[in-house]
């Protein structure tokens, strides 16, 4: 009875040991659910860039990838999606420059450029000349008076820090 004993402490322990390292280590990544937003527009982006592809981290719950078809069709619609899901690692973007056809891919790794805390702001990427930039927008704060407009033109009011290619802020 005393030797049953000793083994389900044993158990349990072992158990508890497990359960700590796996939370620790998922704890120390992106990947956990808070409530921010994902964006980009392909309004007036045409004459400049086709985007071909896109991801935005490894979560599959909401239209944060293109889907297999409209990369098929190359036919990728804009995507803005608010909500609590995880914060991705990382930015792919593949695109066609208009101008010469050439083809161009970007893969962002966000852990090192965007913020820890993501709660209410979202990451919205855009293109000028045919090069990609990514945002981070706090959409609970406006920019203050006389500060330069965020380059993401629909949140221009906003703080907003541009992550890639160079880190900026408006604020």
């Amino acid at each position: 009875m005393q030797v049953d004993r000793v083994v389900d402490l044993r158990k349990m322990l072992g158990i508890v040991a497990i359960s700590l390292t796996l939370c620790a280590s998922g704890c120390a990544t992106r990947s956990a659910a808070v409530h921010h937003g994902f964006s980009f527009g392909t309004a007036g982006i045409d004459r400049e860039v086709k985007i071909l592809d896109f991801q935005y981290g490894d979560y599959a719950g909401l239209p944060t990838r293109a889907t297999k078809e409209e990369v098929a069709l190359e036919r990728i619609r804009q995507a803005s999606v608010v909500g609590t899901f995880p914060l991705g690692d990382f930015l792919y973007v593949r695109w066609r420059k208009v101008a010469d056809g050439s083809f161009h891919e970007k893969r962002v790794d966000l852990s090192t450029v965007a913020p820890s805390e993501m709660a209410h702001k979202e990451l919205h990427f855009a293109f000028k000349n045919a090069e990609l930039y990514v945002f981070i927008i706090d959409l609970k704060k406006r920019h203050r008076p006389g500060a330069v407009d965020c380059p993401a033109r629909a949140y221009e009011v906003f703080q907003c820090t541009t992550v890639y290619p160079i880190k900026q802020s408006n604020f």
